[in-house]
């Protein structure tokens, strides 16, 4: 164990979206209601839920099923085509850089308590992705910027709090609507499980 992190078994989902992600360039993030959206240049979204769990679709997919309000998807898909060179905007509304240029050469999981932790080799450097079951937060840096514990800015984190507090209301009437009854977290956390993953 290093650093009271230990490698973490991963399932067969998970194995075969990492298979898809390796040899690909990651060229953006944001988070969103305790998700990391990850766009790759080969034209996918990869997904990475708290407990580690995820997901990989086709961008146009992957965004279409965010449940986010018309303009905040609108701004979502101006930065996607930004960043796979259909267009150039003059500057990325929802999305953020990453930190590093990153070819993804491998992806180690680990798990720390309550928190889970990838760490995604580059060619030249290392990100690491932090998620916290109990915050619920998500934090993206570099291998460097997490021994100083300096994590790189989550801006895109920050816009996006508000409608996922909007939208966190809504899929609580939702479901409240569909059962007739009050959902429980687990009622809620499954529904958002089964509509980000996928491959």
């Amino acid at each position: 164990m290093i650093d009271g992190w230990t490698p973490k078994e991963t399932s067969n989902h998970q194995d075969h979206v990492i298979a898809h992600v390796l040899g690909a360039t990651l060229l953006g993030y944001f988070v969103f209601d305790e998700a990391l959206y990850i766009l790759l240049d080969i034209g996918f979204i990869w997904t990475i839920l708290l407990d580690g769990e995820m997901g990989l679709l086709p961008h146009p997919v992957a965004v279409s099923e965010l449940e986010v309000d018309a303009q905040t998807k609108a701004e979502i898909k101006a930065d996607v085509d930004r960043l796979l060179g259909v267009h150039t905007p003059p500057q990325l509304l929802r999305f953020q850089s990453p930190p590093v240029q990153c070819q993804i050469k491998e992806v180690n999981f680990f798990a720390g308590g309550e928190e889970r932790r990838f760490v995604i080799t580059c060619e030249e450097d290392s990100l690491v992705i932090k998620t916290s079951l109990a915050t619920a937060k998500i934090q993206v840096m570099t291998l460097e910027d997490e021994q100083t514990q300096r994590p790189a800015e989550t801006e895109s984190e920050d816009k996006l709090e508000t409608v996922a507090q909007t939208e966190h209301a809504y899929l609580h009437q939702r479901l409240r609507e569909d059962l007739g009854r009050e959902p429980t977290e687990e009622e809620l956390d499954e529904w958002l499980r089964q509509h980000t993953e996928g491959y």
